[in-house]
């Protein structure tokens, strides 16, 4: 072989790996700009002997408990810790991996009792709970509002104890659909089932909540994988509802653009990435902000 064909061929090695390279670099940073925004999934580092565990604690009012002391059990061992001004505290030395974290409360005023009851995993950078002391919760709204907080912050257990606590009670239309919602969400996000999760996004879509339903359908799908069914699920959402608002999961529609924005740029369509993060996107939140200057900077890169 001739030195001139070798140099060729060289190039045309080298100008495949940079095309891999670059590819699978947009490849990552969709699929974290996705899951951060919709899924929420789990990191992993190092593993250190002792973790912590961030915790800010809410009254039954739904404020936070300013300079109140609290007993958390975890791992064996029982903490009283006194909370701060905006309701934060934080125990050291617990040791990483799985742990279930009990939570006691007395008010001082009216000396009721408040329990908290959670499973989180502390890694390194320790695990961060939300633990909130509700009352007795009687209407269907009230436990459904405590349910998507739940499956929100991640306590799946907490979340799932409340939605089967409405299992056998008479729900309106509306509510049946909010609840099938709310199921479908805890198995796509807790990653327990996506299939699972589709059947309850069904249900709710064939009770008329079309373009919330298909925002969850999008969800599982990108779980899956399937970027160009996410994509058609997620447009024909937007086009249902242009304003759409997912109040329960803290999503509007600008951060919905923006995860359409990094579908597309999961299936290589560059020019409609483009096109989407240069429209006015509406309400997006900070979050939604930073993903999309990430995007801008996946494609420049």
């Amino acid at each position: 072989m001739s030195k001139k064909q070798q140099a060729k061929n060289q190039h045309i090695s080298s100008q495949r790996c940079q095309d891999s390279v670059k590819s699978g670099r947009r490849f990552r940073f969709g699929g974290l700009i996705l899951l951060i925004i919709v899924i929420i999934a789990a990191g992993c580092g190092p593993k250190t002997p002792k973790g912590l565990i961030k915790g800010v604690a809410y009254g039954p009012e739904g404020g936070a408990l300013a300079g109140q002391k609290l007993l958390v059990t975890v791992a064996g061992k029982s903490h009283i810790v006194t909370t701060a001004e905006d309701g934060s505290f934080q125990i050291n030395g617990i040791p990483l991996g799985s742990q279930e974290i009990v939570v006691s409360y007395q008010d001082p005023d009216t000396g009721q009792q408040f329990r908290w009851q959670g499973v989180e995993t502390v890694g390194v950078q320790g695990a961060k709970i939300r633990v909130e002391f509700i009352g007795n919760l009687d209407s269907f709204d009230e436990i459904s509002q405590a349910a998507w907080r739940q499956i929100v912050a991640g306590e799946w257990k907490a979340a799932r104890g409340h939605l089967e606590s409405l299992r056998d009670n008479p729900r309106e239309p509306e509510q049946e659909s909010m609840y099938e919602l709310a199921w479908g969400w805890l198995y796509l996000r807790s990653g327990e089932s996506c299939e699972t999760a589709r059947r309850h996004f069904q249900k709710a879509l064939n009770l008329g909540k079309v373009a919330e339903a298909q925002v969850g359908l999008a969800g599982v799908e990108a779980a899956a994988g399937r970027n160009k069914e996410a994509i058609a699920r997620l447009e024909q959402a937007l086009e249902g509802e242009p304003h759409l608002q997912l109040e329960y999961l803290g999503l509007n529609t600008g951060d919905l653009e923006v995860v359409l924005a990094s579908l597309y740029l999961q299936v290589g369509n560059d020019t409609k990435t483009l096109d989407i993060l240069n429209r006015q996107t509406q309400g997006i939140s900070t979050k939604g902000q930073q993903i999309e200057q990430i995007l801008l900077g996946v494609l420049a890169g």
